[in-house]
């Protein structure tokens, strides 16, 4: 969603082939349905505003038997109704709510996506792994 981090992406990338950089919302994808058997979502789930609608385009993007990877910042106290009014007040992060593993995964049961595994790669961090059946 940001005409300048493309800019900067399109810097790096220059004379890298098969690579196409689009800008959208992750609740608003200019795809097709069934486009992709692999999507990757990198630390910025949390800045979703409207996590579940990304997560049913992740679903509808997806090809059956696609695989979702989503790594996120970990919450593992408090609730999650605290630290959507946390990050709320924090404009300057633009962060909207940071995830456990268990509500992240009800979320993506909901939006059609079967949940195959979580990991916990380093601290403060988790990894879900989501199948489209």
């Amino acid at each position: 969603i940001s005409p300048r981090m493309l800019d900067v992406a399109r810097g790096k990338l220059a004379g890298v082939p098969g690579v196409t950089l689009v800008e959208a919302t992750a609740d608003d994808l200019p795809f097709p349905d069934g486009s992709f058997g692999v999507a990757v979502c990198v630390m910025s789930f949390h800045h979703y505003p409207r996590p579940e609608a990304a997560l049913g385009e992740a679903a509808r993007v997806l090809a059956s038997g696609g695989i979702y990877v989503i790594a996120d910042p970990l919450r593992e106290s408090g609730t999650l109704e605290e630290s959507i009014a946390a990050k709320r007040a924090d404009k300057e992060t633009g962060e909207y709510a940071i995830y456990t593993p268990r509500e992240l995964a009800a979320m993506a049961e909901n939006a059609g996506l079967e949940v195959t595994g979580e990991e916990f790669p380093a601290e403060g961090c988790f990894l879900l792994v989501m199948k489209k059946p």
